[in-house]
């Protein structure tokens, strides 16, 4: 009776870590909002959330947004996932799209192959020597607009756009060359605005996520 007993333990041990890995009894909620500059946000209708596995050769799930902005996910297996967010409603621009591939470039190279981070060093150095100038001239111009300082505003103004300007077109050209192993919709530039992020979900649990975009 007692063999029978362990024996009855050990299934039943392995048959939770089986349904803890793998068992569909997770999921992934929240709400994504969007605005342009002086907007109150409003909510992101229509906008999709990819869902990948932290895994090399990920299966993705997909979602749209309802028109509260909000999106579900659910039978999903506890682990780490990888979330894009992908904006119909706001255009964005290419250096904050680059950016967003930097912060994330140690999850991108898991499940896509691809280290953007070693991609294109040259360029690469040149857009943050024009993220620097941009950087510098805003807190300029934040700092001579309490002065009351116009014609330092008008100089300073003209500089970081010129810095933007330059930044832009370096951001454009790196994402123009990313190789196919990337989804079509990060390897481009312009486009609409996104949000990629790391996501945590327990077993049975949910994890709920707010994107600003």
């Amino acid at each position: 009776m007692k063999k029978y007993t362990w024996l009855f333990v050990i299934v039943a041990v392995i048959a939770f870590v089986l349904l803890y890995k793998f068992g569909p009894f997770s999921s992934v909620k929240g709400n994504i909002s969007y605005k342009e500059i002086h907007y109150e946000y409003k909510p992101e209708i229509g906008g999709s959330v990819w869902l990948y596995k932290y895994s090399k050769d990920s299966d993705f799930r997909i979602v749209s947004t309802d028109i509260d902005g909000n999106f579900v996910i659910d039978n999903l297996a506890a682990g780490d996932y990888l979330m894009i967010t992908i904006s119909m409603n706001k255009i964005g621009k290419s250096h904050d799209k680059y950016k967003e591939l930097l912060n994330s470039s140690n999850a991108l190279n898991t499940i896509f192959g691809f280290d953007i981070t070693s991609f294109m060093s040259k360029e690469k150095r040149e857009f943050f020597v024009a993220d620097s100038i941009v950087s510098y001239y805003y807190e300029k111009i934040v700092e001579v607009s309490d002065n009351d300082n116009k014609n330092k505003f008008y100089d300073f103004v003209e500089k970081q756009q010129e810095a933007e300007k330059k930044q832009l077109e370096i951001a454009e050209s790196i994402l123009e060359e990313i190789p196919n192993n990337f989804p079509e919709y990060l390897g481009s530039s312009g486009g609409t605005a996104i949000d990629i992020r790391t996501v945590s979900v327990g077993f049975m649990g949910t994890a709920n996520e707010v994107v600003h975009l």
